[in-house]
Formats: C-alpha cells, sequence, structure tokens
C-alpha cells in the first residue's frame, strides 16, 4: 500500500500573493491500499498477517484477556458527545468474495456496545449502538447489510457484562475470551445480494452521540468454508455462573441453539479434587442448572464445563 501526503495551499490575487498553508507545519496523509482478486472463500484466525484488511479503525493484535490474535475495534470505542453527531469504525475485507448457493459466514465474537431500549429493533430510532457486517457489489460505493445489526442484548453475557461497570453513562466493562460467542450469517437470507454477486465485506461499528462500551473482537472468520465437525456447540459466551461469590449453591445458564447430547459439569476445590459433576443429555434452548456445594468450605473453586467430552469453559469462582 502506497501513503499520500499533500499540504493545502492557497493564495489570493494580490500582488504580494499572500499565501495560506493547511496543515500549516506538517502534512495531511491518506493510504491507498490495493484490493486483492476475488476469491470463493476465505479464512482467517487472526494470528499473523494484517494485510488482508483495510485497518483504519480496527487492528488485529492478542489484547489483554484474550488467549490469540483477533480483529478489534478501538476499545473502548468513543461516542461524539454531542447532539446529532455520530461515529461509524469500520474495517474491510481486501479480498471481494463470489458468493455461491451456500454463502455462510461464521466467527467467534464478543460485543460490548450500547444496548438499545428494551423492545427496540435494529432501525429504530432508541437502538442506540450496533454491529453490523454489510456488503457491497459496487466496490464500495453503497453498502447493504448482510444481516441485521445488533447490540449487547443479542447474548445476555454480553449485556451483564456490559452493565456491569459503569462510569456514569458508559460501560467501564472489559472484554475477553470467556465471552465469545460463535455466530453464523447466510449472506443471502435477506435478499440484498444473491449468488454470483462479487461483494466486498465490511465489519462496521456505529456510535451515537452518548454512552459507549469496550467495543467489538472477531476472531475465527470463516467464509463459504464448511464448519468442521469439531466446531464446538457451546461457546464461552453462551455460559453465565452467577452468583460469584455464592454461599451454598450457584447457577449455571447455558443457551444453546443446537441440540447437546452430553452437557458436562464439574466443580474442583483450590487441592484440584473433584468435588461435584453434574451431567445433562439431550438438551437445547435456554438451561438453568443448580449446582450444590453444602460441604465445602469457603475459597476458589473451579468450574468445568465440557461438551461431549471435550472442555469449552473454565471459571473460578469463590465461595463465602
Amino acid at each position: 500500500k502506497d501513503v499520500i501526503s499533500y499540504q493545502i495551499v492557497a493564495v489570493d490575487a494580490a500582488v504580494a500573493e499572500n499565501t495560506k498553508r493547511y496543515p500549516q507545519n506538517e502534512n495531511l496523509t491518506f493510504v491507498v491500499e490495493k484490493m486483492f482478486d476475488p476469491v470463493i472463500s476465505y479464512s482467517n484466525q487472526f494470528e499473523s498477517s494484517k494485510n488482508d484488511f483495510i485497518l483504519n479503525d480496527f487492528d488485529i493484535y492478542i489484547d489483554e484477556g484474550f488467549e490469540n490474535g483477533a480483529l478489534h475495534s478501538p476499545h473502548p470505542y468513543p461516542s461524539p458527545d454531542e447532539d446529532d453527531v455520530e461515529f461509524n469504525f469500520s474495517t474491510v475485507l481486501k479480498h471481494p468474495v463470489i458468493l455461491n448457493d451456500d454463502a455462510t459466514m461464521s466467527f467467534d465474537e464478543v460485543v460490548l456496545v450500547e444496548p438499545g431500549d428494551s423492545g427496540t429493533h435494529y432501525g429504530d430510532f432508541k437502538f442506540w449502538d450496533f454491529v453490523i457486517v454489510e456488503g457491497s457489489n459496487d466496490k464500495g460505493k453503497t453498502w447493504l447489510p448482510l444481516a441485521d445489526g445488533y447490540d449487547s442484548r443479542k447474548h445476555p453475557s454480553w449485556e451483564e457484562s456490559f452493565y456491569s461497570s459503569l462510569a456514569d453513562i458508559n460501560s467501564t466493562s472489559v472484554g475477553s475470551s470467556l465471552l465469545f460467542v460463535h455466530h453464523q450469517i447466510n449472506m443471502l437470507e435477506n435478499s440484498n445480494f444473491s449468488a454470483g454477486d462479487t461483494i466486498l465485506i465490511r465489519f462496521r461499528l456505529f456510535s451515537d452521540p452518548y454512552s459507549h462500551g469496550w467495543g467489538w473482537a472477531i476472531d475465527n472468520l470463516h467464509i463459504q468454508i464448511p464448519a468442521t465437525a469439531s466446531r464446538h456447540i457451546l461457546s464461552p459466551g453462551n455460559i453465565m455462573v452467577y452468583p460469584n461469590p455464592f454461599k451454598n449453591s450457584f447457577k449455571i445458564v447455558t443457551e444453546s441453539k443446537e441440540l447437546l447430547k452430553l452437557l458436562q459439569f464439574d466443580l474442583y476445590n483450590m487441592h484440584g479434587q473433584k468435588i461435584r459433576t453434574k451431567l445433562l443429555k439431550n438438551i437445547t434452548g435456554t438451561i438453568t442448572s443448580d449446582i450444590e456445594v453444602n460441604n465445602g468450605n469457603p475459597g476458589v473453586y473451579l468450574l468445568v464445563v465440557k461438551e461431549n467430552g471435550r472442555q469449552v469453559f473454565t471459571k473460578k469462582i469463590i465461595r463465602n
């Protein structure tokens, strides 16, 4: 990519040819990005290359609280704090994608952006901040949603986290890998695009005049690549544990749109001894499970959640 620097120079018609420069002491710059040839599929775990995205607003790195690299919006993202002003933060995939008949996109994400008022939907005035994935079939002149925008209300763990730490009207809660939720989009479902279209894809965070939060993180992006059999149905962000600290019992809420053949909860004490196990079979939807710890000592415990025998979640919890 090339960087172009320039100054604006104005010279009036006077004999003295008075001159004004903007900026006075430095140059304005912009980056010319090269778009790549179209592809039929794309995958990125965000561990190395930064060349595939236009990163004016977003960046790729390992943030605190995350084990691996991810695509990150600004943290926290700013709000204008001025009536009738809005900010948009976006990143564009530089590989155009030729859509096929099974135009599926999937990724893991954390979304901590200001929730809209109760009962509002994307497009409503009081929907407030949101994130959205969009496409363009005219080289970025116009953009249309691949699916409706959404906010932290999309998953209870995000909404709980957003409101768990507030400073005035802003959320100071920070994202982590424990909040990742798997998201899948059918890029043809809303009929904005058709099989055979070649589109650019962008991720955009909209910030309204007031109130903001941590932002958006995206990992394990797959476009028109079949899901592997090894993919977990449950993501860490589909699991909530409360209260923490607890007294004699705590609750685990799991949220799954697909059938879980076996879900296992193991609780270990501070010495690594397993003191509780609970099994759930053939479940789907939102399930609340109670874990009793009547004879344990106060201190730190470790909760391990397994899906079909594979570990998907761990969390330290405290008994008072």
